[in-house]
């Protein structure tokens, strides 16, 4: 599928999304909107990004709770074009 957002340029977008990519991306407290975990990959997908990962501790925020009722998810991301990755295949994210 072709996307008007495909341009042939390095794309970059580090940012809070508030919105994690995956299940492994959220730590305690219930796995919900799994909608909208699909939708925001489908959209990331359309316009050509993809998630860079990253090294170090995995969650970027947490509901500030001890104990049980903690909660934890990556929503900073990091995510690229196929140029940007091409030119820059080392990139890592911490």
């Amino acid at each position: 599928m072709s996307s008007p957002f495909q341009l042939s340029l390095p794309w970059l977008v580090v940012r809070d999304f508030n919105q994690i990519i995956s299940f492994d991306e959220k730590r305690g407290g219930n796995i919900d909107g799994e909608v909208a975990i699909q939708d925001f990959a489908n959209v990331l997908a359309e316009v050509g990004l993809e998630d860079l990962g990253y090294v170090g501790y995995p969650y970027t925020w947490d509901n500030e709770t001890d104990g049980s009722r903690t909660i934890e998810e990556h929503l900073d991301q990091a995510v690229s074009n196929y140029d940007r990755a091409q030119a820059f295949p080392n990139t890592l994210v911490r």
